[in-house]
């Protein structure tokens, strides 16, 4: 962070110009920081961290999520109920993509190792 970078210690301080990267996320339409751009001023938050902030030329509006993408996201989205190892489909998402059954079959092949 440089030294010369201005910095707000309250919300209420910040510039009406000056978004946060989640900020320019939810404007419509969404927009992403162009590459290289540096922060233009840093608000504090959670008392300890400095948020970087940008305005509106630091940003570009962002493309549209392409078929291939939109359906790759919902595969994945997909697989999150799906063992890797069984193939068992569980109606709450999986911790670590495994079933119970799998887990315990795994946890007594590592003892008997």
């Amino acid at each position: 962070m440089a030294a010369e970078t201005p910095r707000s210690t309250r919300w209420e301080q910040v510039p009406a110009d000056l978004y946060t990267m989640t900020q320019l996320r939810r404007l419509d339409p969404p927009r992403r920081l162009l590459p290289g751009v540096a922060a233009r001023a840093h608000a504090l938050y959670h008392g300890n961290k400095y948020a970087p902030l940008y305005t509106l030329d630091d940003s570009e509006v962002r493309p549209a999520a392409t078929p291939a993408q939109v359906a790759s996201a919902r595969r994945a989205g997909e697989l999150c109920y799906v063992c890797r190892f069984c193939t068992y489909v569980d109606p709450a998402p999986l911790q670590r993509r495994v079933c119970d059954d799998c887990r315990r079959v795994i946890g007594a092949y590592k003892m008997h190792l």
